[in-house]
This record gives C-alpha cells, sequence and structure tokens, in this order.
C-alpha cells in the first residue's frame, strides 16, 4: 500500500454543524466530507420534539416540498432554515454547535439539540 501525503494541516475533519440566531445551518468540511455533502442540492428538515432531534436528509431535487437550498462553500455547506426553527420554536440565542450522527435506518444526519455547546468567537487581536 502506499503512503498518501496530508496537506490539510490545520482543518478540522471531526463533523460539527452550527445553528445560529439567524437560522443560518452550517456543516464544517468535515461533515462535507463524511457525509458526502458535495453531491447534494438541497436538505429537507425534520423534527422529533420528544426527543429534541433535528434530522436532516440530504436530498438531489431542489423542488421536492420542504426541500432547503443548500449553499456550498469553500469552507463547509450551509442552508437557511429560519423558518423550520422558528416553527419550532429551535433558534438560538448565541451561535450553538452540535456533533452530528448518521442515521442509517433513515439515511439522513441528525443532531441532538441537548449536546449543542455554545460557540466561543475568537478575538482577531
Amino acid at each position: 500500500m502506499a503512503f498518501v501525503k496530508f496537506t490539510d494541516v490545520g482543518k478540522s475533519f471531526v463533523p460539527k454543524i452550527s445553528i445560529n440566531n439567524r437560522g443560518l445551518i452550517s456543516f464544517n468540511q468535515g461533515a462535507c466530507k463524511r457525509f458526502g455533502l458535495e453531491k447534494f442540492k438541497a436538505a429537507v428538515a425534520y423534527y422529533d420534539a420528544e426527543s429534541r432531534r433535528i434530522g436532516l436528509e440530504f436530498v438531489t431535487e431542489e423542488n421536492l416540498e420542504g426541500a432547503i437550498k443548500l449553499r456550498h462553500r469553500s469552507i463547509g455547506a450551509d442552508i437557511a432554515a429560519k423558518s423550520f426553527l422558528a416553527f419550532f420554536n429551535l433558534l438560538p440565542k448565541e451561535i450553538m454547535v452540535f456533533p452530528v450522527d448518521m442515521n442509517e435506518r433513515n439515511n439522513w444526519i441528525e443532531l441532538e439539540l441537548s449536546k449543542g455547546v455554545e460557540r466561543k468567537v475568537r478575538s482577531r487581536s
């Protein structure tokens, strides 16, 4: 087996999702890479109030009912989900970061709201 050179020094590959108070759900590079988000165009959001979990089903068609456009960025991807988060009263006061898991049964990714931590903003000094 041949060696592969690692050149992505300083990048995080632990899959994480962040939700901000403006309703943006962002996926870091680790989540994009782990779950192959580059091949999708939209996400459909689900909420389970009993377990306080959000489920995100990624789809290749933007025209599906409830589909939210997936915007690909150089450092990850995001969806504008303010209406979804506001409907279920889930908008956080601060930016929250969540670990994320793949739900093999549904083939979508899930996050548990109780496992969120406030993102610490680094000063630019």
